[in-house]
């Protein structure tokens, strides 16, 4: 938005009439990095979380009304997407564009609803670049919806990363659209925006993965050992349900 030809400041803004008839302001950033992501408590919509580009986190515990800033400062990063578990609300992880792991993507984990944050690293020592260079175009992750120590992240490929105690992390590669990683594309096309992990069992801890690419959506029902491709051929960005 351009005020009298001023750009203003990256904002949140804030509807209460259902169709989005008017809107209010409710936060204004004092930096010029770009709000990238914003999500809520999925059992409480009072608290979200919303990252700035090269900054950090800011929560609010209100429903949006005010909002505090740095929950989370993470110098030197790009891009920022931010995932809340479903089975434990008090965890949460971003997927960071650069960062302190050295490898050009980083995993940050809050166990504490955001209050802290801290940069996983590789159990083995090697940082893996899941990001694939690209986070600052196709940068997406999504948490177990039965468990909250496994993440599934997006960039060129879609990986798996599990998550232990002491915040150390294992990586593993679900597709390999170029066979970099001698895996396989199972059919799903390179460049992921979007991954959506539906509950479908909770007796069994069945989950349906959906994602968006640049060559349309697939669906996993094994976690990402075997792919359905639909509706190919359209170019998806985004989806919500």
């Amino acid at each position: 938005n351009y005020n009298q030809g001023t750009p203003e400041r990256p904002s949140i803004f804030r509807t209460t009439n259902g169709g989005g008839q008017s809107w209010s302001k409710v936060y204004e950033s004092d930096y010029d990095g770009v709000i990238e992501d914003l999500i809520s408590d999925p059992f409480d919509f009072r608290f979200q979380y919303a990252t700035l580009n090269g900054e950090g986190v800011i929560r609010s515990s209100d429903g949006g009304l005010t909002w505090s800033k740095n929950a989370g400062s993470f110098k030197g990063v790009g891009r920022m997407e931010i995932a809340v578990s479903f089975s434990d609300p008090s965890r949460l992880y971003i997927s960071a564009e650069g960062g302190s792991s050295g490898s050009g993507s980083t995993l940050y984990i809050s166990r504490d609803n955001g209050e802290s944050w801290n940069a996983a690293s590789e159990s083995n020592g090697k940082p893996i670049n899941w990001l694939g260079g690209q986070g600052w175009y196709d940068n997406t992750i999504a948490v177990n919806p039965f468990d909250e120590n496994q993440v599934f992240v997006g960039g060129i490929n879609i990986w798996r990363i599990d998550v232990n105690s002491d915040n150390s992390i294992k990586t593993t590669n679900i597709t390999d659209g170029y066979g970099q990683y001698g895996g396989s594309s199972k059919g799903v096309h390179v460049d992921q925006h979007n991954i959506v992990l539906v509950p479908v069992n909770a007796q069994t801890n069945q989950f349906r993965m959906i994602n968006c690419n640049d060559g349309g959506v697939s669906y996993s029902d094994n976690g990402g050992q075997t792919f359905t491709q639909t509706e190919n051929g359209y170019n998806t960005s985004q989806f919500y349900g």
